[in-house]
């Protein structure tokens, strides 16, 4: 499997990834993600890079920051030019109105490394922190349709092509045949308040992914997340 950036043409490219983790008080009600985005972008409406829109409205692009929310508080995933723009944020100490809630950012922490996305000699193991939202209208009726193990297949095709993807967002080239397995179950998961079907379990692939990024629809959002398993 071989990436290429599209600035040295390689068949990997290291890109600069930066993490931001709020403790906020109140914890909860724990926010959505879409709240800490939202709230972030009342702050700094003039870095669209952080929540996709400009004065036109929505941006259109391969999302260059990631929000999530665990057990301990939002965290801000950010890759490449969206990283220099987390960089610049400075909310110690501030308000945030997330949802319906105050809160006060009362710590930060941000870490700063490289990370390398592109095609892998050795297959690498993964596990969503998010349901992976993997279908469309067009294909989750032909997935529907399908038996158990055609299902699994399916489903390994749409990881191949959402690394595919993701790859071309970043300039990098894929020459070989990516391939992957999965053991993953359906899960219904709530998007812009709608029921959705997504998945979450393991999966490997011969493809590097930086640790925090995501897959499939509505990545910006947490949706798709993943994590390496060691």
């Amino acid at each position: 499997m071989n990436p290429d950036s599209s600035h040295t043409c390689a068949h990997e490219r290291s890109l600069l990834m930066a993490t931001l983790r709020l403790n906020i008080l109140p914890l909860h009600p724990l926010p959505l993600a879409t709240h800490v985005r939202g709230a972030l972008a009342h702050m700094y409406p003039h870095l669209d890079l952080l929540h996709q829109h400009g004065e036109n409205g929505l941006i259109y692009r391969s999302p260059r920051v990631l929000y999530s929310v665990d057990d301990n508080g939002p965290l801000i995933t950010a890759v490449e030019e969206g990283a220099e723009e987390l960089m610049k944020v400075r909310i110690l100490n501030q308000s945030m109105r997330m949802g319906h809630v105050d809160r006060m950012v009362t710590d930060t922490t941000l870490k700063v490394s490289q990370a390398a996305l592109g095609q892998s000699s050795e297959h690498i193991r993964y596990r969503f922190r998010r349901p992976w939202l993997a279908l469309n209208q067009e294909n989750h009726r032909r997935y529907e349709s399908l038996s158990e193990s055609e299902r699994t297949e399916f489903l390994n095709r749409q990881l191949c092509n959402n690394c595919l993807a993701l790859a071309k967002s970043f300039g990098v080239r894929i020459d070989l045949r990516l391939t992957a397995e999965s053991n993953l179950r359906p899960t219904t998961t709530k998007h812009k308040g709608m029921p959705m079907l997504g998945f979450v379990g393991e999966f490997v692939l011969s493809f590097q992914i930086p640790e925090g990024m995501g897959l499939g629809k509505s990545v910006a959002k947490g949706f798709g997340t993943i994590t390496r398993i060691s």
